[in-house]
């Protein structure tokens, strides 16, 4: 054909748009704005499975603290990979911050970690949501590759010996948040 694509170049070019499009709107989370690369579809679930041991990080966190996953063992810990312009993760920080003020008494540890994001819009989300726990950004990636995250939010929780005992891609419930972290506890 002449000037034109061939039907089965076009049918390609359809059958790749169809693939865009229901990535982009798949449930579950937001994909980071960056393409999916090839070893998030390799991704078998959390960085390490449950009961193996939380990859340690560190992150200054917004307030002018400090964050060492690592000193935190003998803590329940909630870890929230979130980002600014993410729908799921607006949706699920009320929930998020109901939990922390309903736990940040018995021992449960947050921390909130931006990714693909800026300093800025993750600061002013914490201040449209009202977070008071924790937060930082992974503004390396560093995290982010370590926990084999391509999307979020996503959830964590580590229990006291400092191994992963929940994971949860996609929004989260404030029910099932508060029912993962009592069997933590």
């Amino acid at each position: 054909m002449r000037g034109g694509l061939s039907f089965a170049r076009l049918m390609g070019a359809i059958a790749l748009t169809v693939t865009v499009s229901f990535t982009a709107f798949a449930p579950g989370g937001c994909k980071k704005r960056e393409a999916a690369k090839t070893e998030a579809v390799k991704k078998e679930g959390p960085a390490s499975g449950i009961g193996e041991p939380a990859i340690p990080f560190k992150v200054k966190t917004f307030d002018g603290g400090e964050f060492d996953l690592e000193g935190m063992k003998g803590s329940v810990v909630v870890v929230n990979f979130f980002a600014s312009w993410c729908g799921p993760c607006k949706v699920e920080a009320p929930g998020l911050q109901s939990a922390y003020s309903a736990f940040k008494d018995s021992g449960v540890v947050f921390i909130g970690v931006a990714i693909d994001d800026t300093e800025k819009g993750a600061k002013e989300f914490i201040k449209n949501y009202g977070i008071t726990f924790p937060a930082a950004i992974d503004d390396t990636g560093e995290i982010a590759r370590a926990y084999k995250l391509f999307g979020v939010p996503d959830t964590f929780i580590i229990g006291r010996d400092g191994r992963f005992i929940f994971s949860h891609m996609g929004d989260i419930s404030e029910e099932e948040l508060v029912k993962e972290i009592k069997k933590a506890l």
